[in-house]
């Protein structure tokens, strides 16, 4: 009995809708069998209603197919983010090579051979010649080595130099007279500037402008000091920095120190003058100022501007503290990290993130999965090498590991803030061989006070030449030392 029930029930279901071949088509109007019978026919479904005492086809309704359901198609899971196993500690044997083994990461991992990109010169008519061409030099031979990195864009570079305000401020907002932003950055800056005494100025003076890819120089010194041939190399590291990113402020992702202490090595690493190279010397302008006793909050402080630091000692520490930092990191690491790190922490630090302790937040963790480090134990790790730098002459002749003699000067007691340049006689003329590249500590007998040392450099002199130093502070004094028999 339930078995014949359900037979039942299932012919009723499947006699209600009933498919008709398109030979025997049904047609609206047309007689049918059975009140409320449905068939499909043609693609339309008809169902038999009355019409008057009639049975009739109602009007065909077309057969909706359901739409199938939608596959999901699963994203794809990002690539896991794989840590470093961290590396030890670089040893206290290790820290006087630690410089010379950053550089040669620097070195190796960017070596010269790259294709020229365009650089736009701009220079006021009251620029030095020789400022003009050492600029240029420490350019092309920056570019050699990072042009690969630096051209994610056609516009060209711009390097624009001044010598007062009243003629650079004009000169560089004409560089893009079109960018409110850049208008009200270059007035806020010019704003900041002093001008400088060309007789008296020894140096020059920079910063760079990324989202314009533009450096800016200060430079109407007749007299150059041993940091000039670093300032071009140097705001063109900040350029590398930002290439990084497509042209994103390296201060929007890592901290003051990692920005200005890596300019400061790769600058002095990359200088050139006079065709020569220049890393000892411009190296050693930094690591002299860089601050007695330093500490872990100290470092912390360099997270941020240093400016305004109400400890004196501190003020500007970024770029000398900071350069040892980031040597350090550079001799551990190496130095196609210390780029990566600002790729990985763009992707990190949300846009529009004050500097300071803020970004260092989101930072530490970039630095963590690009290092296998803390930031905080990188810290205390390279304080030590920090203050070792303190305590030795980078500029000392025994450092030095040229090829060229070594030539001192043997008389007198003189401040490492003044010029020298050693000189040979050529028949009556006194004529500059080369200028000093460091300071050796005079012998005890000599007794000269804390500070006060002997310049010495390094240069191919014939012997029986006749030589004399010049001991100067240019506009202001000269000393010349007896003339001797080389």
């Amino acid at each position: 009995m339930r078995k014949g029930l359900c037979f039942a029930v299932a012919l009723a279901i499947a006699s209600s809708l009933v498919v008709i071949p398109a030979s025997a088509a049904v047609k609206t109007g047309g007689t049918c069998p059975k009140l409320n019978q449905s068939v499909v026919s043609s693609g339309l479904t008809f169902t038999c209603t009355k019409v008057g005492k009639k049975l009739m086809w109602g009007k065909g309704v077309k057969v909706m197919t359901p739409p199938s359901a939608p596959v999901a198609v699963p994203s794809p899971a990002p690539a896991p983010i794989v840590i470093p196993d961290p590396l030890p500690a670089l040893t206290s044997d290790s820290y006087p090579t630690i410089a010379a083994t950053a550089r040669n990461s620097i070195l190796s991992t960017e070596p010269a051979g790259d294709t020229p990109i365009s650089i736009n010169y701009q220079f006021n008519s009251d620029v030095p010649v020789a400022d003009q061409n050492l600029i240029k030099e420490g350019a092309n031979n920056f570019i050699s080595h990072f042009s690969h990195i630096m051209n994610y864009a056609p516009k060209p570079f711009g390097i624009i130099g001044w010598s007062t305000k009243s003629v650079g401020e004009p000169l560089v907002k004409a560089y893009d007279p079109a960018s409110a932003d850049f208008q009200n950055d270059m007035t806020s800056t010019f704003g900041k500037q002093t001008d400088l005494d060309p007789k008296t100025c020894t140096g020059m003076g920079g910063f760079s402008v990324g989202y314009e890819r533009l450096i800016v120089i200060q430079t109407p010194c007749k007299t150059l000091d041993d940091s000039s041939a670093d300032v071009a190399t140097h705001e063109l590291t900040h350029e590398v920095q930002a290439s990084v990113n497509k042209g994103v402020n390296p201060r929007a992702v890592a901290p003051v120190w990692m920005v200005e202490g890596q300019a400061q090595v790769v600058g002095a690493a990359l200088s050139v003058q006079n065709g020569a190279d220049h890393w000892f010397v411009g190296r050693a302008t930094w690591v002299e100022r860089i601050p007695k006793n330093f500490t872990i909050q100290d470092i912390t402080a360099m997270e941020g501007e240093t400016s305004n630091n109400p400890d004196p000692a501190v003020n500007y520490a970024e770029y000398t503290a900071g350069g040892a930092l980031e040597e350090y990191l550079i001799a551990k690491f190496g130095f196609q990290k210390s780029l990566d790190i600002y790729q990985r922490a763009l992707k990190i630090v949300p846009q529009g993130t004050p500097s300071g302790a803020q970004l260092v937040n989101y930072f530490k963790i970039a630095f963590q999965q690009v290092f296998g480090q803390t930031l905080d134990s990188f810290y205390a790790e390279a304080l030590p090498y920090i203050n070792y730098l303190t305590t030795i002459s980078p500029t000392a002749s025994s450092n030095y590991s040229g090829t060229d003699p070594v030539v001192v000067l043997n008389e007198g007691c003189h401040s490492t803030g003044a010029s020298a340049t050693l000189q040979q006689l050529n028949g009556s003329q006194w004529v500059d061989v080369a200028s000093k590249m460091g300071w050796d500590i005079p012998p005890a007998s000599a007794n000269c006070a804390t500070g006060m040392e002997r310049p010495w450099t390094a240069a191919k002199v014939a012997k029986g030449t006749v030589l004399r130093w010049h001991v100067f502070s240019p506009g202001n004094w000269d000393w010349y030392s007896t003339p001797y028999t080389y």
